[in-house]
C-alpha cells in the first residue's frame, strides 16, 4: 500500500495532514438525520481515506461478510476482543455507528449489519470535548473506534 503513517496532502491552507495505516478497514453507517458538521467518525476518513468509508444508512449499506466484518456497537451479547471469540486472523473490516445515542440502536437493527458479529470495547471514560448527556461512559464514534484499534493491536 501507499499509505503509510509518513505520507501526508495537503490540506486548503497547505499544511501537511497526516495519513495513518490502520489495522483494520473501517466502515462508517451514518444516520441519514445526522449532520455530518456533529460527526466524529469522519475524521478517519481524512487520516485514512483509502481505509476508511462513509455509507449513509439506510440506503448505502452494503452487504457485509460475517467472517471477515463485526459491528461494534454495545449489546448485551456482543463480546470483547479480550474473550478470544473473535477471529482476529481473518477480520478485515469494522462497522461502526455514527448517530446519536437515541439512533443508534435503529442503525445497528439495519437488516444488513443487525446479524454480524457485534464486539465492544471495554469500559472507558470518554474525553472528546462534546459533553454527553447520557454519562461519560457513552463515548463518541471515533473515540470507540479509537479504542477498539488499540485493543485490537494489542490482542493480536
Amino acid at each position: 500500500s501507499s499509505s503509510s503513517s509518513s505520507s501526508s496532502s495537503s490540506s486548503s491552507v497547505g499544511l501537511p495532514l497526516p495519513r495513518v495505516k490502520l489495522p483494520l478497514n473501517v466502515e462508517i453507517i451514518l444516520h441519514k438525520g445526522e449532520s455530518r458538521k456533529r460527526s466524529t467518525a469522519l475524521h478517519l476518513c481524512v487520516l485514512a481515506p483509502e481505509q476508511a468509508v462513509v455509507r449513509e444508512h439506510p440506503n448505502d449499506v452494503p452487504t457485509y461478510d460475517p467472517e471477515t466484518t463485526v459491528l461494534l456497537y454495545p449489546t448485551d451479547t456482543a463480546t470483547s476482543l479480550g474473550e478470544g471469540k473473535v477471529d482476529l486472523s481473518k477480520l478485515k473490516t469494522l462497522v461502526v455507528v455514527e448517530s446519536t445515542w437515541q439512533k443508534a440502536a435503529g442503525v445497528a437493527r439495519h437488516p444488513k449489519i443487525r446479524d454480524l458479529p457485534t464486539v465492544k470495547i471495554e469500559a472507558k471514560e470518554g474525553t472528546f470535548w462534546r459533553y454527553q448527556e447520557l454519562g461519560t461512559g457513552f463515548l463518541s464514534t471515533l473515540e470507540a473506534t479509537y479504542h477498539f484499534m488499540v485493543e485490537h493491536w494489542n490482542a493480536r
